[in-house]
């Protein structure tokens, strides 16, 4: 059996899916926080309410420093790890928050990467991307003894199984630990993950990370794998438009916003 990583209680009940001839009609990324403003600091946005309001995480909070992207396509995976990451930028300066990279597709984060708050893109297959993570972990524990959380560090990850398949044994104990700890350090790992490419090694990182944002799944043993529960109708998801946010035991339906290319001055 797999292990139940949700608890059952406090889950909102899910409006329907959208349709095919709802698309025209989803909100777009800046059009989002241009509604919204003015945003708490710190803020990072996850998706769209049904109603329009943005779904925040709060970046200080304490309560996560994690979540795993997962779903059967993994070209909607990686839009929404872009639409997270261009809108933390949007919403907070680059000396608050600094996005780290780890991905194979060089080119596909290439306007968010034009925000300042982009330090470094490696491949998962190169060998500074273990020595990333190791820099990482080092500097967590400097900070959690220093208690000087700014700026937060945020290590994205698009493709977690070929990152791990490439690690060292060292390099994956590190990366352990910083979903374990390095939250309170002002450290958030986001990490994509194709529901089909997860082997069996792997699950023990896939349920160290505290929340999930889900897509598409068609597989009812998958969902129940994922997320613990066998009741989202993940299958019912239309891939890049809708995801179901889970974190503190609590599960939404949400909107994917359309990207924008982000104006540089």
């Amino acid at each position: 059996m797999f292990e139940n990583i949700f608890p059952d209680h406090n889950f909102n009940k899910f409006p329907p899916s959208l349709k095919p001839t709802d698309y025209i009609s989803l909100p777009d990324l800046a059009g989002v926080i241009k509604e919204n403003r003015p945003f708490p600091p710190f803020s990072m946005l996850l998706g769209i309410h049904q109603d329009g309001s943005p779904h925040l995480e709060n970046l200080a909070s304490g309560l996560s420093s994690s979540f795993l992207i997962a779903g059967d396509h993994s070209f909607a995976n990686t839009y929404l790890l872009h639409g997270i990451l261009s809108g933390a930028a949007q919403l907070n300066p680059p000396d608050e928050v600094n996005i780290h990279m780890i991905s194979p597709r060089q080119d596909g984060f290439k306007a968010a990467a034009l925000y300042e708050h982009f330090k470094i893109h490696y491949d998962p297959f190169e060998p500074q991307a273990e020595i990333l993570i190791e820099e990482m972990a080092h500097l967590a524990v400097e900070r959690r003894l220093q208690r000087q959380p700014l700026p937060f560090h945020i290590l994205a990850v698009d493709g977690l199984d070929k990152l791990l398949r490439s690690l060292s044994a060292a390099g994956r104990a590190k990366l352990l630990w910083l979903l374990d700890f390095a939250g309170r350090a002002g450290f958030w790992v986001i990490a994509t993950l194709e529901t089909q490419a997860v082997h069996k090694a792997d699950w023990q990182m896939v349920h160290a990370f505290q929340g999930r944002i889900l897509g598409q799944v068609q597989s009812l043993r998958l969902e129940q794998a994922f997320s613990g529960r066998d009741d989202l109708a993940l299958h019912t998801l239309i891939p890049g438009v809708e995801a179901v946010i889970c974190n503190q035991g609590a599960c939404t339906r949400v909107w994917v916003p359309e990207l924008n290319q982000p104006k540089i001055k």
